[in-house]
């Protein structure tokens, strides 16, 4: 999901159509860990419905209100989590098997809801943690030093792939910006942080 799809959307409404990806998804549909160099990019919905139990059973539907997060529903939201955990606890696994060497990613795009609130109320609590995202990396010990407490996603497939080319990484600043891009509105910045 990027700002280029509401554009593409209001433009051609039929050309991008898709359904949300689950991640026990992704894991069906991938092969059985060729031998071969293998670069498998996902963005998966989940957990942005809350909509599962942590065994990963549907929640009836409507039985989770809009502003379900960790700070006005925390429950389905924590539920999707421990969800989507117990996916990548099977997976994992698997991958590091078939390949010990193998560089693994996992990225959110953005932090949990806050109260649904115009931009200009959030206070600088509510900004991290929309903004702040997750982010877990498996490198090789001789990359590891490339990563910063502070890194922006910016920097992650920078760092990713200067280690799989094994030179130094051309980072970019570590800077955020928050760009309004909804309600057939043209985008505008924000906020830079």
């Amino acid at each position: 999901m990027t700002p280029v799809i509401s554009v593409v959307r209001s433009v051609a409404p039929l050309l991008l159509v898709f359904e949300g990806i689950e991640f026990d998804q992704i894991v069906q549909a991938m092969p059985n860990f060729p031998a071969l160099p293998i670069f498998t990019y996902a963005h998966i919905f989940m957990p942005h419905d809350v909509d599962r139990f942590p065994d990963c059973s549907k929640r009836p539907p409507n039985s989770v209100g809009q502003d379900a997060s960790l700070e006005n529903d925390s429950v389905p939201y924590l539920d999707t989590i421990r969800c989507i955990n117990g996916q990548v606890r099977k997976m994992l696994p698997r991958l590091l098997a078939a390949d010990p060497s193998a560089i693994v990613i996992f990225q959110s795009d953005h932090g949990f809801v806050v109260e649904r609130k115009p931009f200009a109320d959030f206070t600088e609590t509510d900004i991290n943690r929309r903004y702040g995202n997750f982010s877990a990396m498996r490198l090789p010990d001789r990359c590891r030093a490339m990563v910063s407490e502070a890194m922006t996603p910016v920097n992650t497939f920078r760092i990713a792939f200067a280690c799989l080319e094994r030179r130094a990484a051309d980072l970019l600043p570590d800077k955020s910006y928050a760009i309004l891009y909804y309600d057939k509105l043209p985008p505008r910045l924000l906020r830079t942080y």
